[in-house]
């Protein structure tokens, strides 16, 4: 019969009592049935009599304390806690000896019930007979036992590994995240530098019109801190931006700034990291306009394409041949937040178009993500 039982450090997930309760129940459902069998078998042969139900019921509850007793070893041991062949060993040879023993009681009891019987056999074929049929029951007995520990401890390393795995899942989800918030927060900082900068360039020179720069800063200040909520905004949202940081610096550079904005209108809703075009446009007007007396021309274009949005940026300039094209620290920035939140699809590429020109291309996929962190 079945048994069913917690071992001490094994770890399964039954509880206690209920795992008592359920090894009882197999044990007596078990060896009743046994008992039941012999019986029957025995009233075939010579009808129900007292002593078939003396040996029938005896012999189970022989079987019943002997493997309750092989039971405890098995649990003092810390046998279910072994790999399966050591298991298996241990279960083979325990279950071996406790028939042995089971075997003696047995014949002991049936020399007892039919010492006056002249046709029964000696004790030495008795004895066999009795060891014989005992360790075929515990093999089955322990097959059985083990088996249901076995089925146990293998669903709850299953449970453990997926616990783990989901574990691991969150926590690099977590310090995504964390990773994520890190950029951006690298990001406000230094925009508002930048536009407080011109604001107060404005000042000085012209008092009403930095008035209306403030708002303007206003604006885009409200904008960068929501941005810094959510992992992606509307590209329409982010081109906005992007035209009110080229009015507060074409009131800093005035006829040196000559700038333009342009996109297709199926692209204006597709989602993009926010403040990676201002990134882009930020570090054109900085390594590039402000750095020629004669200023330049920046164009800011946005393109629907299979699969993704394309987004250019061209700006005057000429790039360090020394110098790898994303290793400023914003253009890092901004090409970290694109792989981590879209993938290995997206791309910043930064190279000079011609002796005079640096362009800069993004490439967002239209893969659904979402909007809100």
């Amino acid at each position: 019969p079945a048994s069913v039982d917690t071992p001490r450090r094994a770890g399964f997930s039954l509880p206690p009592m209920r795992a008592s309760r359920a090894y009882w129940i197999c044990q007596l459902s078990g060896w009743g049935l046994y008992a039941v069998i012999n019986l029957l078998l025995g009233a075939l042969y010579t009808g129900l009599t007292p002593e078939g139900f003396v040996f029938s019921f005896g012999a189970s509850a022989v079987g019943l304390g002997a493997t309750h007793a092989l039971r405890a070893v098995v649990l003092r041991r810390d046998w279910l806690s072994l790999p399966v062949p050591g298991l298996a060993a241990r279960m083979a040879g325990g279950s071996t000896v406790t028939a042995a023993l089971m075997a003696a009681v047995a014949v002991l009891l049936y020399v007892a019930m039919r010492s006056s019987d002249p046709d029964a056999p000696g004790l030495a074929v008795s004895y066999l007979g009795a060891a014989f049929n005992w360790t075929a029951l515990l093999f089955i007995w322990s097959g059985l036992y083990a088996g249901v520990h076995l089925v146990q401890r293998w669903r709850e390393t299953e449970r453990q590994r997926t616990r783990a795995e989901a574990e691991r899942w969150r926590l690099e989800a977590v310090a995504r995240e964390a990773e994520l918030r890190a950029l951006q927060a690298q990001v406000n900082p230094h925009f508002l530098f930048n536009s407080l900068n011109t604001v107060r360039a404005l000042i000085a020179e012209d008092p009403d019109r930095a008035r209306g720069a403030v708002t303007e800063l206003s604006d885009l200040l409200r904008y960068a801190l929501s941005a810094g909520q959510r992992q992606t905004v509307p590209l329409g949202d982010e081109l906005a931006t992007v035209r009110r940081y080229l009015a507060l610096e074409g009131l800093r550079y005035e006829e040196r700034l000559q700038a333009e904005v342009r996109a297709d209108p199926d692209a204006l809703a597709a989602p993009v990291p926010p403040m990676v075009i201002q990134t882009l446009v930020e570090n054109g007007i900085k390594h590039g306009i402000s750095a020629m007396t004669e200023g330049g021309a920046l164009r800011v274009e946005a393109r629907t394409e299979a699969g993704g949005v394309r987004v250019i940026v061209e700006s005057p300039g000429v790039l360090d041949a020394d110098a790898e094209p994303e290793s400023g620290v914003g253009l890092a920035n901004a090409a970290e937040r694109l792989r981590r939140l879209c993938g290995d699809r997206a791309a910043l590429v930064v190279r000079q178009s011609d002796a005079r020109t640096v362009r800069a291309e993004v490439l967002v996929p239209l893969t659904p993500v979402p909007t809100d962190a």
